[in-house]
């Protein structure tokens, strides 16, 4: 589903923001952790973070695809 064109006529404009706000910002968290795994790759990860931010990258992956399939929230 494409959320940019979705529209539902009985959620509120800041209804509507918030919602593609929380999903930008699960976006930009797949961003990010993809920055500090290739850090931490080219440092040569020691510690075992890189497996860590793999399982939450995954854990935000699903999240972005659950919120893509489903219909913006009614409040």
């Amino acid at each position: 589903m494409n959320i940019a064109n979705y529209s539902c006529p009985n959620m509120t404009p800041a209804a509507t923001r918030t919602e593609h706000a929380v999903r930008d910002w699960l976006a930009t968290q797949i961003n990010v952790l993809a920055y500090w795994r290739e850090l931490l790759l080219a440092t040569g990860d020691e510690t075992g973070l890189v497996e860590l931010l793999d399982d939450h990258e995954a854990f935000l992956r699903g999240a972005a695809a659950a919120s893509e399939a489903l219909p913006v929230s009614h409040q």
